[in-house]
Order: structure tokens, then sequence, then C-alpha cells
């Protein structure tokens, strides 16, 4: 091959190659600078300096007491009266001469034994239920609690106003 065809294809190859070149991938960005005031935060390793022992750390377990609040507590033992006084004023009126108007019950207040079964189990179920919802928000618990014992508060007192008035 002569001399000038040698020099023509390094030539060429050179100008192939540059191409094949630019392919990589391109360097990288320098980073910009970030002003916003969350950058000024120090990192954790910059606050390991400043660790306060009086303070329980973020990550640990939160202590749980072995007893309820005071209101919850009193939220559980209004439940219990509340299904107590349902139960009883549903029972006062029915042998006033009253009837059972959800179906679903009617057949469970005809048998007084199993209907004083049934708000015993609905006031330990709503207890329950109170007592999870607590443990994973207080206020919930409250809050629900408080709305079925009012519920319940309007209909028992709605069933011993119909029940004095069919004496």
């Amino acid at each position: 091959m002569p001399r000038s065809s040698r020099t023509v294809l390094f030539v060429a190859a050179l100008f192939v190659a540059v191409p094949a070149a630019a392919q990589e991938a391109p360097a990288p960005v320098k980073p910009r600078l970030n002003f916003a005031p969350v950058s000024f935060t120090p990192s954790p390793v910059e606050s390991v300096a400043r660790v306060r022992f009086d303070v329980k750390p973020s990550n640990a377990a939160p202590e749980t007491s072995s007893r309820p609040s005071v209101v919850m507590t009193s939220l559980y033992a209004t439940t219990a009266l509340m299904q107590g006084l349902d139960a009883h004023s549903t029972m006062k009126a029915i042998n006033a001469g009253a009837v059972e108007k959800n179906p679903l019950m009617s057949y469970l207040t005809s048998h007084p034994t199993a209907f004083v079964a049934l708000k015993t189990g609905a006031a330990v179920s709503l207890i329950y239920a109170g007592r999870r919802l607590a443990k994973r928000n207080k206020t919930h618990a409250v809050i629900a609690l408080v709305a079925v014992n009012s519920a319940y508060l309007i209909i028992a007192t709605h069933n011993y106003r119909v029940a004095n008035s069919l004496r």
C-alpha cells in the first residue's frame, strides 16, 4: 500500500474515532449552589456534637403506661353504662307495650337473656375498639366513644319516654 494511502486511512480513522468518543457519557455537571433555608441545616454528622441526653431519641419506642388515662377510663365506664341503660330502657318500653322497630333486634328483645348478652358483648366490643384506637390516637378514641355514647344516650332517653307515655 502506498504511503499516501496509509496517511489518508490514518486521518480518516482519526475522524471516525472522534464521533465514537463523543458518544461516551458526558462529564458530571458541577452542583449548583443552593441558597434555600433548608440547605443551611446541619447534617447529621455536624449535629452529633450537640446531642442532648435529657431528650429521648426520636426512633425510640413511645413509653406506654399500663393504665389508661382518667378520661379514657371514664369513657369506658360510660360506654358500659350506656349499653346497660339501652338494654334497661328497651325492656321497660317493651314491657309497657311498645314494639321494637328494629327487625334485627325484635327477636332478641323477646328473649331478655340473649338481649342482655348482646348488649354486654356490644359494650365489651366498643371498649376494646376504643382501647385499640387510643393506642394510636387518643383524640380520635375520645371523639369516637363520645359519639357512640351520645347516640346510645339519645336512644335510651327515647325508650324511657316511650315507656312513660304508654303507662
